[in-house]
């Protein structure tokens, strides 16, 4: 359905970035299978990390929010943002996460 999405709203092929909470692990084979389509920013990111997204405020730690590219030359870094906001450890039960896409 993305797919059909994305052919249908992009059809010149120009540059697109698709961010989202999938609720599902890395390693589901719809995750990988949507990974030959677009680039996984924490995947191909020159510098990036490990850490889960979503953290359910303190209790678990999961991969589950993605930044995908297509159209761009390098992703040169991605970043899970895990840092006290405001004197808070956690502003939501997912932690921001963001990369730099470069043409």
């Amino acid at each position: 359905m993305i797919r059909s999405e994305i052919a249908r709203r992009n059809p010149d092929n120009l540059p697109m970035i698709l961010t989202g909470d999938f609720n599902i692990a890395q390693n589901d084979s719809l995750i990988v299978d949507f990974s030959k389509v677009m680039k996984n920013a924490r995947t191909n990111a020159e510098v990036t990390d490990s850490l889960g997204t979503f953290h359910g405020w303190g209790k678990t730690s999961a991969i589950i929010d993605y930044i995908f590219y297509d159209g761009f030359s390098a992703c040169s870094y991605y970043k899970t943002l895990n840092e006290p906001y405001a004197g808070k450890p956690y502003i939501s039960d997912h932690y921001p996460i963001e990369a730099i896409l470069e043409f």
